[in-house]
């Protein structure tokens, strides 16, 4: 099993997920637990590619800390490619354009992976990097694969379980893993995503080399469109199915501000989402990682996952 550096330093996070509402994308737990996957599984020449780039930033950060920095505020001018919002009609992602003509996180990966392994300078291919390592996650997160009119489920309250989540967009960002996930006796935040870390790609480890290679061998669309049908899972209580949509309500199609709705959030529904979020940030994880590998290490196979 590969080790991953533990830095002592992070960054808190927060990311603007379309205009005007906030939100998080996975929060930084989930974004450092990601990167921290990847990095296990990353070959020594991507590794020390990675090594490399990273500390020109001047941050100190490890590659799983750098992850969160795309989330900056207002600093990068790419809000809307975190996420990609299709029409409520729709029934299931087909094909890796984004919807309408917007840039959307489909198109924000191949941007960046584009620009790792090129000539483009070490600065350009460290924000690349940096961006690529983020959006990988983002479309893991099965909101980010949702509708614009309630934000991707930021107009939609919750109430119940989750101490510091006020909408099920939130639930899912930061909730189940806090609350499901990370151990609570690891007080260090950066610490507890590493353990995490470990913990899920334990499970990685042990599965068969054929499903690992279907991960592997995948595309963001496929990706986007394992979380758009988690998004619109009955049980996730994002949306309502009908016959020509899914709506916001049962009696409304798209967001009402004058009559929000509630979700109740319980424990049932925690224990019910922590093995569906453990899955979407270990196939982010092994994604990410064989994208890096694809790009920055010319002998690496993709059918294994390791160096020819």
């Amino acid at each position: 099993m590969r080790h991953y550096v533990l830095a002592a330093a992070a960054l808190a996070t927060a990311s603007a997920f379309a205009t005007p509402t906030p939100a998080l994308a996975w929060g930084g737990d989930g974004h450092r637990t990601v990167c921290a996957i990847a990095y296990r599984h990353l070959t020594p020449a991507t590794k020390n590619a990675v090594d490399v780039l990273i500390p020109g930033d001047g941050s100190g950060r490890s590659f799983a800390e750098s992850c969160t920095w795309a989330d900056s505020p207002g600093k990068f001018g790419r809000g809307g490619e975190h996420f990609a919002n299709y029409p409520r009609t729709l029934r299931r992602v087909t094909s890796h354009n984004c919807p309408g003509t917007h840039k959307c996180v489909l198109s924000a990966i191949d941007a960046d992976s584009a620009i790792l392994g090129s000539d483009a300078s070490n600065e350009d291919q460290l924000k690349a990097l940096k961006f690529l390592g983020h959006w990988v996650g983002d479309i893991h997160q099965p909101l980010h694969i949702s509708y614009q009119d309630d934000v991707g489920g930021n107009e939609l309250k919750a109430s119940g379980a989750c101490r510091r989540a006020d909408n099920l967009h939130s639930v899912w960002d930061s909730c189940v893993i806090q609350q499901r996930i990370l151990d609570p006796s690891i007080h260090d935040f950066v610490a507890a995503d590493l353990a995490a870390a470990a913990q899920i790609d334990g499970t990685v480890t042990a599965m068969p080399p054929a499903a690992l290679r279907r991960w592997r061998q995948s595309t963001p669309w496929q990706w986007a469109a394992e979380s758009y049908a988690i998004t619109t899972r009955a049980r996730t209580g994002y949306c309502i199915r009908k016959p020509t949509a899914c709506w916001y309500s049962a009696d409304s199609q798209t967001f009402d501000k004058t009559n929000p709705r509630t979700e109740a959030v319980g424990d049932s529904y925690l224990d019910w989402a922590k093995p569906i979020v453990e899955q979407r940030l270990a196939q982010a994880g092994i994604r990410l990682a064989d994208r890096l590998n694809r790009r920055l290490d010319p002998h690496y196979d993709p059918a294994t996952g390791e160096d020819r």
